[in-house]
């Protein structure tokens, strides 16, 4: 299969085209008026994680997974994927639980404190109704703080509100003053740190990070948000290092590996790169972005059939996205020069 050489560009989904080598493909240039990254947008906050087996490995099938509130008013409701993964995107901050009731397993309740930052994965472990012994719930997900005082608390959550209604600068006087009282607070210093990574004030932003990882190296959301700000910067062997350091302590981050491999695309790693975009779409195939990114990383390796299925897959999944018009076009024109390319 051949394909005519069309423009200089890739017509892609979220990348800096002009510094890919030109190669032959289905696309012509981006649209100049059009944004130059179709996939950039805030950290969405969503609560994900994965349902395990708490006596060996594996995952019991598909369960059903519930997102309360703290009294037990059902939010939302999610079954598991095939890896035993849910993911609830785009919740509002606060304090939530989790919680399963699965045929033949104890019940499972695991209370989550929620905000912008990825502090980790939760993982659900099912013990087997029968098991001599209830065992102890474990979740990655930071346990609530009962050392911490109740008016850095407040101050924490007023933060967090004022995130929520993208007040960044109000938010940041929230968690300055919740660190103050608490010089400890992992959570207020990562949710200033993105404060500040909102109004792009990077140096500020890399002083918070590296003043938390001097206390606790092994903060993964730490790295990862200095992985961003090396990105944002154009530092990117910086962040690769940074990205790669954040999987080493929580593979299981599809931000993570979606980020990494989108500084690696731009550093014509393709067939790495390749490898973390498909990680990402394995552990959050309902994030819209993980279908996009790997979309442009196959047109970028020529696979365009593959290309191709990942669109189709696109509009049956998120037929109410801003984007669909565009990918459908996308789809139509790749369709079209496929099915020119088996005619000749």
């Amino acid at each position: 299969m051949a394909f005519r050489h069309v423009g200089g560009l890739v017509l892609v989904f979220g990348l800096a085209t002009n510094s890919l080598l030109a190669q032959e493909s289905p696309f012509g240039r981006p649209d100049s008026k059009g944004p130059t990254d179709w996939t950039e947008s805030p950290i969405k906050p969503e609560i994900s994680g994965f349902v395990r087996l708490a006596q060996g490995r594996g995952i019991p099938g598909r369960v059903l997974v519930r997102l309360e509130t703290q009294t037990g008013t059902l939010l939302q409701q999610s079954w598991t994927g095939e890896s035993g993964q849910f993911s609830f995107p785009q919740i509002a901050c606060g304090n939530y639980v989790l919680a399963v009731d699965a045929p033949g397993f104890r019940p499972v309740r695991v209370p989550v404190e929620h905000s912008y930052i990825p502090l980790g994965t939760v993982f659900l472990k099912l013990v087997r109704a029968d098991a001599a012994s209830a065992g102890t719930q474990a979740a990655t997900a930071p346990a609530l703080e009962a050392q911490i005082p109740k008016q850095a608390r407040k101050e924490y959550e007023k933060g967090l509100e004022a995130l929520t209604r993208k007040k960044a600068q109000q938010s940041i006087g929230h968690f300055r003053r919740a660190i103050e009282i608490y010089p400890e607070y992992d959570a207020a210093y990562l949710n200033l740190a993105w404060a500040y990574l909102q109004q792009r004030a990077y140096p500020e932003t890399q002083q918070v990070l590296e003043q938390i990882l001097r206390r606790n190296d092994k903060i993964a959301g730490a790295h990862l948000l200095l992985g961003i700000v090396q990105k944002q910067q154009n530092r990117l062997p910086e962040a690769v290092q940074h990205f790669e350091h954040t999987l080493s302590l929580e593979e299981a981050s599809w931000k993570t590996h979606l980020e990494l491999g989108g500084v690696l695309l731009r550093l014509g790693r393709r067939d790495l790169a390749y490898a973390h975009m498909l990680r990402a779409h394995q552990l959050n195939a309902a994030q819209p972005a993980t279908h996009l990114q790997l979309y442009n990383t196959l047109i970028l390796r020529g696979d365009y059939s593959a290309a191709l299925a990942e669109l189709e897959e696109f509009l049956r999944l998120f037929p109410d996205h801003p984007l669909i018009a565009r990918v459908r076009q996308q789809r139509d024109t790749l369709q079209a020069k496929l099915q020119r390319a088996e005619v000749k």
